[in-house]
C-alpha cells in the first residue's frame, strides 16, 4: 500500500498553482499585446493646406496649432522653417526687398534656405518635418531638425 505524505501532496498543489498562474500571465500578456497592436496612435502629421510655391517665390507664412512657420520651395523641394530665432526666440521675418530672413530683435540674418549669414544666432534656422500627402502639405510640429552650427 502506498501512502502519500502531506509534503508530497502540497508539492502537487503548488505545481498546479504555478501552472495556473503561468496560463493567467500568458493570457494577460496576450491581451495586453493585442491592445497595443490594435491601439491607434495619433499621427504626428498635421495638414497645413495646399500651397503652390515655385523656386524663387517668397516663402509663405502659415500657422499650425498656434505656431508660425515658413514654407519655402528650394530647388524643387518644399521645406518648413521654424520662425523662432535660435538665439533669441524672437520671430524671424522674411524681408522681400533683401531676399533674406531677419531677426528683428537682435539682427541675425539668414539665406532663403535658412542658412546663417551673420548675427548672434549660434546656428542656421531650424526646420520642421514636411511631407505632401494627396496634394496637401503636412507638417510634424514635434519633429524639429536644428539648423547646423556655424563656425
Amino acid at each position: 500500500m502506498t501512502t502519500t505524505l502531506p509534503a508530497q501532496r502540497g508539492h502537487g498543489q503548488r505545481a498546479l498553482a504555478m501552472i495556473a498562474a503561468a496560463i493567467l500571465a500568458l493570457s494577460v500578456s496576450a491581451g495586453t499585446m493585442m491592445n497595443i497592436l490594435m491601439r491607434t496612435s495619433e499621427s504626428p502629421w498635421k495638414p497645413i493646406g495646399q500651397l503652390t510655391l515655385h523656386d524663387g517665390a517668397a516663402p509663405q507664412l502659415s500657422t499650425l496649432d498656434g505656431q508660425a512657420i515658413y514654407i519655402a520651395s528650394l530647388e524643387g523641394q518644399l521645406v518648413a522653417f521654424v520662425t523662432r530665432d535660435p538665439h533669441s526666440s524672437c520671430q524671424i521675418a522674411w524681408a522681400p526687398s533683401e531676399q533674406h530672413y531677419i531677426d528683428p530683435c537682435h539682427g541675425s540674418v539668414y539665406q532663403p534656405d535658412g542658412s546663417y549669414i551673420r548675427g548672434p544666432a549660434p546656428r542656421s534656422m531650424d526646420r520642421l518635418a514636411l511631407r505632401v500627402a494627396d496634394g496637401t502639405i503636412e507638417i510634424a510640429p514635434a519633429l524639429v531638425t536644428p539648423g547646423p552650427a556655424h563656425p
